[in-house]
């Protein structure tokens, strides 16, 4: 399961950086790089996300 304090915190990373290096934040922040690479490219939402929506 993704913590989702990290995941925040690496998407925010990206998000400041030029040219973000997928591979050394999801090291950084203990994330797989795809999940990473899913999430800031907005294609899978948190489980709660999606519980939400759905009600």
């Amino acid at each position: 399961m993704v913590n989702e304090e990290d995941m925040r915190k690496a998407l925010a990373e990206i998000e400041s950086s030029e040219a973000p290096d997928y591979t050394v934040i999801a090291r950084k922040y203990g994330l797989m790089r795809s999940t990473l690479s899913r999430y800031a490219r907005g294609l899978t939402t948190s489980r709660a996300e999606f519980q939400s929506q759905i009600r």
